[in-house]
């Protein structure tokens, strides 16, 4: 009897996962970073970069304009295919870490993983290092 009803548990708990769909919490927050990821994939293979500006949440000022021209250069243009994609929220709900796999048609594949934050409820791929910083630096004098 024991059997049977653990036997009939398992199956319950199994038929319950199963039925599961992709509106569960953080499924929509798996679903906005991935189409940030993809986004960013589809900008490299266009060499867009006012949509690589855009992706990456920076103004398009000359800074920006500068780097988004060298990750171009550097990735762009190649032709590539998502072939693996993880989003992990390892940092919370409103940032985590993508693991990118991509086939090129041309050059090197790409694999990297970037960083996805969401801010005022947008997505974005943390692709640009060359920002000022909105915070003043620490004084470094001692005090008297």
């Amino acid at each position: 009897m024991h059997r049977r009803w653990l036997l009939g548990a398992v199956v319950a708990m199994t038929i319950t996962a199963a039925g599961c769909t992709g509106d569960e919490p953080g499924a929509a927050d798996d679903k906005g970073a991935r189409q940030a990821v993809e986004s960013y994939v589809d900008a490299l293979n266009s060499r867009d970069a006012t949509a690589l500006m855009r992706i990456g949440g920076v103004p398009e000022d000359q800074r920006a304009k500068k780097e988004a021209r060298q990750i171009l250069a550097e990735k762009g243009g190649r032709g590539l295919r998502i072939v693996d994609l993880k989003v992990d929220h390892d940092f919370g709900p409103d940032v985590g870490s993508a693991r990118l796999a991509a086939e090129a048609e041309a050059g090197e594949d790409l694999r990297e993983t970037v960083t996805v934050m969401r801010e005022s409820g947008a997505w974005h791929v943390v692709i640009f290092v060359d920002r000022p910083s909105d915070k003043s630096s620490s004084a470094t004098d001692r005090p008297a």
